[in-house]
């Protein structure tokens, strides 16, 4: 189960609204992006690969496609562009994962 909010630096995701605020800033992020930000956190700081990054942000989506790997790079360089930081990063062939700004984030229930 995850938590009420999730902060981590100036990152703050609030679950139960389905928000994610930059520096206090609401950041409008699309329903792919929003699922595969929870999966890297949740996941963290394990590296998801993009067949599972496809299958978290794509839940409801049909037959797999044979462009995943660039759907997923798409769809991961808006997320990153729009939160504006480090803490997702690209593992070459393989796919991404959350890094915490800080070796303590909080999480809240």
């Amino acid at each position: 189960m995850l938590p009420d909010i999730f902060r981590d630096g100036p990152l703050e995701i609030r679950f139960l609204e389905h928000v994610v605020t930059l520096s206090g800033q609401e950041i409008d992020l699309r329903p792919i992006e929003w699922r595969m930000l929870i999966a890297l956190v949740r996941a963290r700081p394990a590296v998801l690969s993009f067949r599972v990054l496809r299958r978290e942000g794509w839940a409801d989506f049909g037959p797999r496609d044979t462009r995943d790997q660039e759907l997923v790079k798409w769809h991961m360089s808006n997320l990153i562009r729009k939160l504006g930081t480090d803490n997702i990063q690209a593992v070459p062939g393989f796919g991404y994962k959350y890094v915490p700004t800080h070796q303590e984030f909080r999480i809240y229930d």
